[in-house]
């Protein structure tokens, strides 16, 4: 299961943020399976922030508390 602060990678495209992008989760929706996800580019500047859905997202790095 995603938590708030885990880093994650994108499986798939998104307008303006292609495959293969890290984010890391801002905030996990009630259902667990959407997240408010903060995208970087390779230079750590914000692409942009959407919404995902579970399945098109995997975990790089979980954050520890």
């Amino acid at each position: 299961m995603f938590k708030e602060y885990d880093i994650i990678v994108s499986k798939r495209n998104f307008e303006n943020i292609p495959s293969g992008s890290e984010g890391v989760i801002l905030i996990v929706h009630e259902t667990f399976k959407d997240f408010l996800i903060e995208f970087f580019d390779n230079k750590g500047k914000t692409i942009d922030v959407i919404t995902v859905n579970e399945k098109d997202i995997e975990l790089k790095q979980s954050y520890k508390r």
